[in-house]
């Protein structure tokens, strides 16, 4: 659901937007938040985008933090200069604690002057 919510508000830049889809953005949130035994509130619907964008970006921080997902939104969503350490939880094979440094070219932050090897 979460990612259907981001992909929809990327796509179409309105998190009410709906129009021939099963639901919108908003929607999509709301229902990961009413679950049972959360019963967290819904999203406000006065949010502009970049405020859904930022309450979006957090929900996701929060439900997947077990899962291994932040350092991939951080590298998708090109907001490494604003998280420094991005700390990854595994439980695979019992390592425990991962301390993923973030490094400008390896994960894959634009070259200066804009000329990207390919794959980048």
């Amino acid at each position: 659901m979460l990612n259907f919510a981001e992909a929809m508000v990327e796509a179409y830049g309105d998190p009410n937007y709906k129009d021939g889809y099963p639901m919108s953005a908003k929607e999509a949130v709301d229902i990961v938040r009413s679950r049972v035994h959360v019963d967290m509130p819904p999203f406000p619907n006065n949010l502009t985008l970049n405020e859904f964008k930022a309450k979006l970006r957090n929900e996701r921080r929060v439900e997947l933090s077990f899962e291994d997902h932040r350092f991939w939104d951080i590298r998708r969503w090109k907001i490494a200069d604003q998280t420094t350490v991005c700390i990854c939880i595994r439980f695979h094979n019992r390592r425990g604690i991962l301390i993923r440094n973030w490094n400008k070219i390896r994960d894959g932050e634009p070259y200066p002057g804009g000329n990207n090897p390919p794959g980048v």
